[in-house]
């Protein structure tokens, strides 16, 4: 056979190949769409550990806003305009007035971007080239819907300008339909999901043949072996494949594997020279990552081993569809949270969604909620400032005006890395779902309301804003307790006490906090913890408060008797206090049901006075009240 190229062509790629190490980012995406979630939305997680390390904070991109971006080959500058505001999730730094660099982001035109960094070489090899975030702005500023936004990212940014010099797995989720886009410089594969779920990593599937590094792995994506091996052996899943396994020795119960070429690992040149003589022992019935390689140990008969080999992200691919499967028809915005918290362990030894933070220190979640209607102003995410299993997720509109500072200043993101290196993975996990679970109970009581007000043509911003930021806040105290608490001497012994704060929904939760307030007056050294527990408290009801300012004439009232708590609590009358406030919620959650009772009795008349031939059955106000007990049961008081 004539070689096409000459040796030291062949030996510069075998030495690249061989000298290589996997070097991709870490971004975790899952998309549900149509049948496949609980009601009439769409939703998209992204969980980020981002290129550009850093803090992440939550930033918004006014309609309107104009600035001025290089060509992707010239350098030129050119003049750009945001037609639609978005809010994403970036890097300190990468906001307003630099150029914004969005990992992810929601649009007002119901759109939702993610990515995971791919792998081909096929990119602009120019030093203006674009990256992942200038390809994800250029098409979320601009699209009007989600075939506007494919085309931009494809037609528009690859076909005409060729720009990226980092191939992607996008994804754009909106009202109707998702996308899944491979891509690069040169190439793209759109996949289209109305009824389906979707999880993707850091690699290609269906350009996975454009990748000359990926073919030294497999032949596609999802190339497996099994059969039977013996002491010595090379298994590869490809006649052309460059890299395998070998079998370095069989036990009665064990075998002992190792990856050839060697994949070098980041790290000192002592760590690279242990890789050269590493190992791995897969035990029967067990499987093990070797390398770039998933194996799994299924039996051992007379000196030869029975296995089953595929990429490893394949397999990881299979075991997240199957912790997701059972949920689908009904996959909910609590559920992507629990997802995004998935730890190694839970995963059976491949990829954390919740990676290691002493990998990647900086992550950062995001999960978008695209409804299929008015999703120009109730178009929802939920933002995890750091490592999921240590972060409250809060939530956002894309009506919002404005953020809770901490949000913005990455102040959160250090905190949720603080609470990380202290609590460790998954301590933290079940009592933070338990506040996202108040948050989510909150905003669906009040769910009816923001409906008819935007029926009325009312605006709705300051209501969500208000809300949304209450919430942000509260978060933001209740980790700042856990913080504060870490610090106590008799932290063991106050610590369980903070299991039982948050439930059911923000009446409940005040009465826990008057609880645990008088539990742990036992403990010395407590005034920082004691002052959290009263300022997420207070926070409740003064964000309570804020929403009726619009449309209760007695708002000022109910912020009188909210200053008067406040005034008891300086003066120590906690007992006081406490009947305060929660006396002063139940009359905002009065205010709120008659809100809703004559919001739900205008539809009723409108509805007779469009339609006076239907069979109409007016709803009396027990039904009412029970609608809205269902919802929440211990926030409505008669």
């Amino acid at each position: 056979m004539k070689w096409k190229y000459g040796v030291p062509a062949i030996l510069f790629l075998l030495l690249f190949i061989i000298f290589s190490f996997y070097c991709a980012s870490a971004c975790k995406d899952i998309v549900a769409c149509g049948n496949t979630t609980a009601g009439d939305y769409n939703l998209l997680l992204k969980v980020r550990d981002p290129s550009r390390p850093g803090y992440q904070v939550l930033t918004m991109v006014p309609q309107g806003y104009a600035y001025n971006y290089h060509h992707p080959w010239t350098g030129e500058n050119i003049s750009y305009k945001v037609n639609h505001s978005y809010i994403g999730v970036a890097t300190l730094g990468d906001t307003i007035p630099n150029i914004v660099k969005a990992g992810m982001c929601f649009t007002d035109s119901g759109l939702a971007f993610g990515d995971a960094d791919a792998i081909t070489h096929w990119k602009n090899p120019t030093k203006y080239a674009w990256d992942d975030f200038d390809w994800i702005r250029y098409a979320c500023q601009t699209a009007d819907n989600e075939e506007e936004a494919v085309h931009l990212l494809t037609k528009d940014a690859v076909d005409k300008l060729h720009a990226t010099n980092v191939p992607e797995n996008l994804f754009v989720v909106g009202p109707k339909k998702g996308y899944v886009i491979e891509a690069d410089a040169i190439h793209y594969d759109v996949t289209e999901i109305y009824d389906g779920v979707a999880v993707m990593s850091n690699y290609g599937k269906n350009l996975w043949e454009k990748s000359l590094f990926l073919r030294t792995i497999a032949p596609s994506f999802n190339a497996t072996f099994q059969g039977n091996v013996q002491k010595g052996q090379v298994i590869q899943l490809g006649d052309n494949c460059v890299y395998g396994i070998k079998l370095i020795d069989i036990g009665t119960k064990f075998i002992e594997v190792k990856q050839v070429p060697i994949q070098f690992n980041k790290g000192n040149i002592i760590g690279r020279v242990f890789d050269l003589f590493s190992t791995t022992k897969i035990q029967l019935k067990n499987a093990e990552k070797i390398g770039f390689y998933r194996v799994r140990l299924q039996n051992i008969t007379n000196e030869t081993a029975s296995i089953f080999m595929c990429f490893e992200y394949y397999e990881w691919e299979e075991k997240m569809m199957e912790i997701i499967r059972p949920s689908i028809g009904n996959i909910t915005i609590s559920m992507m949270m629990q997802w995004s918290r998935l730890h190694e362990n839970d995963l059976d030894g491949l990829r954390g969604v919740c990676d290691d933070h002493e990998i990647y220190p900086y992550e950062g979640s995001m999960i978008y909620k695209l409804p299929k209607t008015r999703y120009e102003t109730i178009s929802e995410g939920w933002f995890s400032a750091n490592h999921p299993c240590s972060t409250i997720y809060v939530p956002i509109h894309i009506c919002n005006t404005d953020i809770y500072e901490p949000y913005k200043t990455g102040d959160a993101a250090v905190l949720s890395l603080n609470l990380l290196t202290i609590y460790g993975h998954n301590f933290l996990s079940e009592p933070f779902h338990e506040v996202e679970n108040v948050f989510i109970n909150e905003l669906t009581l009040l769910d009816p309301i923001i409906n008819e007000s935007i029926n009325e043509n009312k605006d709705v911003s300051f209501l969500l804003t208000t809300l949304d930021m209450g919430m942000q806040k509260q978060a933001y105290l209740t980790q700042q307790l856990w913080l504060n608490t870490s610090k106590n001497k008799k932290s063991d012994l106050i610590t369980p006490y903070l299991f039982k704060i948050w439930d059911c929904d923000f009446s409940e939760t005040i009465e826990n906090i008057e609880v645990v307030y008088e539990k742990i007056q036992q403990f010395t050294e407590i005034e920082e913890i004691k002052k959290d527990l009263l300022n997420i408290a207070i926070s409740i009801v003064d964000t309570r408060i804020r929403i009726l300012e619009q449309s209760s004439e007695e708002w000022f009232l109910l912020k009188d008797a909210l200053n008067e708590a406040k005034t008891c609590f300086d003066h120590e009358k906690f007992t006081k206090g406490f009947f305060l406030l929660q006396n002063t919620l139940n009359k905002t959650n009065q205010q709120l049901l008659t809100y809703e009772k004559n919001q739900i009795n205008n539809e009723e008349n409108r509805s007779l006075i469009e339609s006076p031939s239907s069979n109409f059955i007016p709803l009396s106000p027990s039904k009412v009240t029970s609608y809205v007990l269902e919802i929440s049961p211990n926030n409505i008081y008669i």
